[in-house]
């Protein structure tokens, strides 16, 4: 093409068919540098409505694609200038492509898509609002996802947005949905996406305080195949041992599929987590909290002082409800002393009142004699209507999964790669048994000479 207007009449007519949308995205990658050298004809085609976001949107992910920002002037390699003009229009066209775009035409483009996502994130960091990239992200997962089981790299895109927003309620939906798929050559994805992914959704799962699903989130950053450790892999372990913690009291072992050199270096470079963890299986808040003192500098510059307030609380509540498991009645100094509250029967009548509301403990407090008498846990709690519908789900849920494990297996048994290594492994085997050596003579120990 010779300039930048006839580029603008030939995608109007390519985009009218899928043939046209190949041609197309041929047309405008051989055009690169003439996109970028004359943007501003390219983005007055744009603003004119010459070129529309649903009837052009390959289009536009190129001309946006050729209007970023360079790399050095992105968030955390040298900050934007939050009054120029040109990122203004940047954040305002490409929040109207990401809204309004055909998710078929953008997803001929997944790395370009991809950049120009993540350039909407960068720029609403860079002004501080990040919360006016959270709608316009959450639209292009929809749009970039072949399917709802897929992991895109806008994924981590909108929970970065949610957690610098404090919009965590924002993410929820997108971390509820199950991902299944992870196609790098249909999303763009790449293996950092994908650990962010799973630490910025971690977060935002502790963000709304569920902290079970944040430490399954963040193990799989953990467990990712690596050939080193990133920064965000040592982050997400230190989370997931507070959240551990919190959650279930325990932080499981390395499962046996994680990378031997995470586990080298994760035990090299976080060992104020580790003392956290071997101190909280004393079952002792003496020792939890001395552990916490000695290095609390460490936890707060990693930002988890907050974690570890919590940490020791939950140690004080696990600790209340094992004397539930061994007293039918106990006083509340009793209750004080054993799990050395400072505040003597006042804080524990004030914390085991906290947990009966909470539905951690079954358990009632006589106010005439400070008497704690603990009860069983009733069976009619399991009767309802709800939980019925709860546990229906939960055995849907499961045989889903079971179905869609024997689908992938069944494709595995097929695929053509993995016969060929089996068949080449199956060959090593019997050729070597082809040549060893069969007869002679034996000696069989302790048998006759």
């Amino acid at each position: 093409m010779s300039d930048v207007n006839a580029l603008v009449v030939s995608a109007q007519s390519l985009s009218l068919s899928k043939a046209g949308l190949v041609e197309l995205q041929t047309s405008l990658d051989a055009n690169a540098e003439l996109l970028a050298t004359d943007i501003s004809v390219a983005v007055a085609a744009l603003e004119a409505g010459a070129l529309t976001p649903h009837a052009h949107s390959l289009a536009w992910v190129h001309i946006l694609h050729a209007m970023c920002i360079p790399p050095s002037a992105s968030a955390g390699m040298g900050q934007p200038p939050h009054s120029d003009p040109n990122t203004d229009k940047f954040l305002a066209l490409a929040t109207i492509l990401l809204k309004s775009c055909d998710p078929a035409q953008v997803r001929k483009d997944p790395v370009r898509f991809a950049r120009v996502c993540g350039e909407l994130r960068d720029v609403a960091v860079a002004k501080n609002l990040p919360a006016s990239a959270i709608a316009p992200l959450a639209a292009a997962i929809a749009a970039a996802r072949p399917s709802p089981d897929h992991l895109t790299p806008q994924h981590a895109m909108l929970f970065q947005c949610c957690l610098l927003a404090k919009c965590f309620n924002a993410a929820l939906p997108v971390l509820l949905q199950p991902v299944y798929e992870v196609d790098p050559s249909t999303t763009g994805l790449k293996s950092r996406d994908f650990l962010t992914y799973c630490y910025y959704g971690g977060m935002c799962f502790v963000g709304l305080r569920r902290y079970d699903e944040a430490a399954n989130l963040l193990l799989h950053a953990i467990t990712a195949p690596a050939s080193a450790v990133s920064a965000v892999v040592v982050a997400a372990f230190k989370t997931f041992t507070m959240t551990s913690l919190i959650g279930g009291g325990v932080v499981p072992s390395f499962p046996r599929f994680t990378p031997p050199v995470v586990q080298r270096n994760l035990k090299a470079l976080c060992v104020p987590y580790f003392a956290l963890s071997d101190a909280y299986k004393t079952r002792s808040g003496e020792q939890l909290g001395k552990v916490a003192k000695i290095h609390e500098a460490a936890f707060a510059a990693d930002g988890n002082s907050g974690l570890l307030a919590l940490v020791v609380k939950s140690l004080v509540k696990r600790n209340v409800q094992r004397l539930t498991q061994t007293y039918l009645t106990l006083s509340l100094a009793d209750i004080a002393s054993a799990v050395h509250m400072q505040g003597g029967a006042a804080e524990a009548e004030k914390q085991v009142v906290c947990m009966i509301e909470a539905g951690e403990i079954f358990a009632s407090i006589s106010q005439r004699d400070g008497m704690v008498s603990f009860h069983d846990v009733g069976t009619d709690q399991y009767s309802s209507v709800a939980m019925a519908a709860q546990l229906d789900g939960e055995i849907r849920e499961a045989m889903a999964m079971s179905d869609r494990v024997r689908s992938v297996d069944e494709a595995v048994k097929c695929d053509k790669t993995y016969l060929a290594k089996i068949s080449s492994e199956v060959g090593s085997e019997l050729a070597g048994l082809r040549g060893m050596k069969v007869g002679g003579d034996m000696d069989y120990a302790g048998g006759d000479p």
